[in-house]
């Protein structure tokens, strides 16, 4: 995940995930367009550049690869838009 340059930060806690963005990309546009995608993500009460990933524990490798790439690439179309303008 943080191979992102639209991601500030990123902790992990076991299979639980919070990908902290740049002030400038709305997290809760992107936790809406991971939706459109198939992908459920939750934002944080406090923090509103944050995104909380956490898939369940029967995930795969295979799954768990697919959505993490799912999250970079809309991140950084997201950032990619901001960076035109």
């Amino acid at each position: 995940l943080d191979r992102s340059s639209a991601a500030s930060d990123v902790y992990k806690r076991q299979l639980m995930y919070c990908m902290w963005l740049k002030p400038e990309i709305d997290s809760f546009a992107v936790i809406a367009r991971l939706e459109q995608e198939g992908l459920i993500t939750n934002s944080f009460l406090f923090a509103e550049n944050a995104i909380r990933i956490t898939p369940p524990l029967t995930i795969s490798g295979e799954e768990l690869d697919k959505g993490l790439k799912l999250i970079l690439r809309v991140i950084d179309e997201f950032w990619a838009l901001i960076k035109s303008h």
